[in-house]
C-alpha cells in the first residue's frame, strides 16, 4: 500500500473545534470570503478515496494534512 501525505500549512490560525471546520457553511469569521465549503469537500472527496484529512491550529499558523 502505497500513502501520499501533503501537509499544507496556512498563517491564520484557527482556536475552533476541528469537528466544526468540515461543517458545511461553517466559516471561521464572519468577514471571511468564502462559502465556507472547501474543507467540507476535501473531507468528503478524501474519505471516499479511503483518506484522512486533518488540521492542526497553533498560534504560528494552521498546518493540514491530506493522507490518501
Amino acid at each position: 500500500m502505497v500513502q501520499w501525505l501533503w501537509p499544507i500549512r496556512d498563517r491564520e490560525w484557527l482556536m475552533i473545534k476541528q469537528e466544526l471546520a468540515f461543517e458545511p457553511f461553517y466559516r471561521v469569521t464572519l468577514g471571511s470570503h468564502g462559502a465556507g465549503l472547501g474543507l467540507c469537500l476535501v473531507k468528503q472527496i478524501v474519505t471516499n478515496h479511503s483518506g484522512h484529512v486533518s488540521l492542526q491550529s497553533s498560534l504560528r499558523g494552521t498546518k493540514s494534512t491530506v493522507q490518501l
